[in-house]
């Protein structure tokens, strides 16, 4: 497990440093993940299962409060069956695993990138409910429609 907590300390410090000072970092929430993933037993289910995803999250947070990074967590439910585009939510919007296709509107995207646009604005509408300001300050500077991709 050594192994994968330098994979993680890497990860998590490359990460920090890709984004600006005050920025925020959305995350997906996938602190319950495993209780809602079937896996056949053996190999799928033993990568899912030795993946750290607090430890991950933990060595990014502190990172980033040390950078003056928020790093926020949202919840991911049917982000990837949500068109970012025009709202509209189906289970065969994503037909495959990198392709999204909203039924409605026609809009076509990597079905991640998709996703992560809705989680980011998941955030936002989160912030403005409670009051933070989303029009200037650090989470407009820093979130991006351009994902992290390693």
């Amino acid at each position: 497990m050594l192994f994968h907590r330098d994979c993680d300390h890497v990860l998590s410090k490359r990460i920090v440093q890709s984004v600006i000072p005050g920025a925020t970092l959305v995350l997906e929430n996938l602190t319950n993940l495993r209780e809602g993933v079937r896996h056949r037993k053996g190999e799928g289910q033993r990568k899912l299962h030795s993946w750290s995803f607090a430890q991950l999250y933990s060595f990014l947070a502190y990172k980033a409060q040390e950078q003056g990074v928020v790093v926020e967590r949202i919840d991911p439910r049917h982000t990837s069956q949500a068109c970012s585009q025009c709202g509209y939510q189906a289970r065969n919007n994503r037909r495959s695993q990198s392709v999204f296709h909203c039924r409605s509107c026609g809009y076509q995207l990597n079905a991640d990138l998709n996703a992560a646009i809705n989680i980011r604005e998941k955030c936002m509408a989160s912030l403005a409910q409670d009051g933070t300001s989303v029009l200037s300050g650090s989470l407009s500077d820093g979130l991006s429609s351009q994902p992290l991709v390693g």
